[in-house]
């Protein structure tokens, strides 16, 4: 009786050809899914695009807001 492991590996992309063909060649299997990874420019994007997508009050205080949310995680 064969015992399987599943394993899972982060490649590059440019790596993932090499890979499939010493997979093949061990005469295993493998399955792929792609992982996109953002960068810090597709973050300030995002944020320039969410930016006044909402209308908060004029005395809407965000850093009492975040305690309070923050408060209400972390209470043991």
């Amino acid at each position: 009786m064969n015992n399987v492991v599943n394993v899972s590996l982060n490649v590059p992309q440019s790596d993932v050809n090499f890979l499939s063909k010493l997979v093949e060649k061990m005469g295993w299997g493998m399955t792929q899914s792609q992982t996109v990874t953002s960068s810090p420019n597709d973050k300030v994007e995002l944020a320039k695009r969410l930016y006044g997508c909402i209308r908060l009050p004029e005395d809407f205080d965000y850093k009492e807001e975040l305690a309070a949310a923050l408060t209400d995680k972390y209470r043991l």
